[in-house]
């Protein structure tokens, strides 16, 4: 189920798909199976799906990567999850393929000690 959000994050969100698309148009010669991606400012966990079906595709023997998701909100970490399984996702969450975790993006790749503590 998708929770319901702020009806002014809602507005601000609208616009997030361009941006999205912009960024992924960008980066997709470096998006490629069994890359490491990190989303800093994960929100609704939306960008986190799509980047995962970049670097971890379905077919056999591909090569698996890793999505980290950092947002500095816990309640939109939250979310994020309940989003991602929802959608499918959460066998890549029990994996450790799409990690989301409550943190300061601005720190970059999250420590050992701070994935084991948020997972």
């Amino acid at each position: 189920m998708v929770r319901p959000i702020p009806q002014a994050r809602a507005w601000r969100n609208l616009t997030r798909g361009i941006q999205h698309a912009h960024a992924l148009e960008n980066l997709l010669p470096f998006l490629h199976p069994g890359a490491t991606v990190l989303d800093v400012g994960s929100g609704s966990g939306y960008l986190c799906a799509v980047l995962h079906n970049l670097v971890s595709p379905s077919q056999p023997g591909a090569p698996q990567g890793k999505v980290v998701g950092v947002d500095h909100i816990p309640e939109l970490v939250e979310w994020s999850k309940c989003n991602l399984i929802d959608n499918d996702l959460g066998p890549a969450l029990d994996e450790g393929r799409i990690l989301v975790v409550t943190g300061d993006g601005r720190e970059g790749r999250l420590s050992p000690s701070s994935r084991d503590r948020d997972n």
